[in-house]
């Protein structure tokens, strides 16, 4: 049988760990930090109870979690997240609507935070974010909060990972990521090489063999990759998006992403809303 209060901490764990996530406290400091703010109630806890183990025990649990999402490491968390137990009694403790969006706003919250470490560019982070910050309110039943804790998890690894780079060369590796990372602006073949520091033949020739691919082709699928994102989980136009990634014109980006999903842009964000 699970013991409910240790699922109780890691909420507590979650406010004071963003609030300071160097974690440098003693215990007695965060208990009196706890009492002060659930002395109002948020979520009902009975902060008096805590002990040094259980906060220490609640903290492992949250930050295996936060680690996974800042390596990336999707396959691990979803099995971590298939524990029906645990995220069950976890929500359980949230009995009321405030105390749920407070639950997922820390989820929300570090989570960013650790993808950021990670490698995830702060843009996208802050879209993700903002798609399941939107979507709090429209949550009911306990299985939708469930729910939308492991996707906010695993949407954050997943993009994270995505912008990792492995089995390469360092300079290819560090020429992807600048590639990506600078995916709305123009980036020329002699300044990705200035900065890696190779020949421009010798880096064509060992990208292709690294990665499978040309330069331009690879930029092209990440700019159309992106642009699905920003389909998806922004407000932004067609036109903004064509702009935003340096396309010629919005006709010529509607060609080139047709042309690699099968869909126009409309039709894309159509079929996911």
């Amino acid at each position: 049988m699970l013991d409910i209060r240790k699922f109780s901490e890691i909420c507590v764990m979650m406010y004071y760990f963003a609030l300071d996530k160097n974690l440098s406290f003693s215990i007695e400091s965060l208990v009196n930090k706890l009492v002060q703010f659930f002395s109002t109630d948020i979520m009902g806890l009975q902060t008096s109870e805590l002990s040094k183990r259980t906060i220490e025990q609640s903290y492992q649990d949250l930050r295996t979690r936060l680690e996974l999402v800042q390596n990336g490491d999707i396959t691990t968390l979803k099995q971590l997240n298939r524990d029906q137990d645990y995220l069950n009694a976890l929500f359980e403790f949230c009995n009321n609507e405030q105390s749920t969006k407070s639950m997922l706003t820390f989820c929300l919250y570090l989570s960013m935070y650790y993808a950021i470490a990670g490698g995830l560019p702060i843009e996208m982070s802050g879209a993700i974010s903002s798609y399941y910050g939107n979507r709090f309110s429209s949550l009911r039943k306990r299985e939708e909060s469930v729910a939308m804790y492991n996707s906010i998890l695993e949407h954050f690894a997943l993009s994270t990972a995505d912008y990792r780079v492995s089995g390469v060369s360092s300079g290819i590796a560090k020429a992807v990521r600048m590639i990506k990372r600078n995916i709305n602006r123009q980036l020329t073949i002699q300044s990705i090489c200035t900065e890696i520091g190779l020949s421009q033949y010798h880096f064509m020739r060992k990208f292709k063999i690294d990665i499978g691919m040309t330069v331009g082709a690879y930029i092209k699928k990440e700019k159309i990759a992106y642009a699905k994102f920003l389909l998806v989980y922004t407000n932004q136009s067609i036109s903004e998006i064509s702009e935003y990634l340096i396309f010629n014109s919005q006709s010529y980006f509607t060609s080139v992403f047709k042309k690699e999903t099968g869909k126009t842009p409309f039709e894309y964000r159509k079929s996911d809303l």
